[in-house]
């Protein structure tokens, strides 16, 4: 399944900026990968951070999110850590 959306990246307690986001969720699997996209340095410092987290206005908590590998200009891939993909509502 692949959900489109859009949410705010966090890093280290600050947020850094509104993002585009894709996430591409497999059934019977607890996480998801995806692909980030800003046009700010944003995701070089959510990269470099020792925490990020994506925030959806339709759920109360931030995602916990890993960026993999550096950003490609104004995008990035990341998974997700400890949420189940099924559980956001976008």
């Amino acid at each position: 399944m692949q959900i489109n959306g859009i949410g705010k990246l966090h890093a280290d307690g600050e947020t850094l900026a509104e993002v585009e986001f894709t996430l591409i969720t497999t059934p019977g699997f607890p996480a998801g990968r995806g692909e980030l996209r800003c046009e700010t340095p944003a995701l070089h410092e959510a990269y470099g951070a020792t925490e990020a987290s994506l925030f959806l206005s339709d759920l109360a908590i931030p995602v916990p999110i890993m960026i993999v590998g550096a950003p490609d200009g104004s995008t990035a891939d990341f998974v997700t850590l400890g949420v189940a993909p099924r559980d956001w509502s976008v």
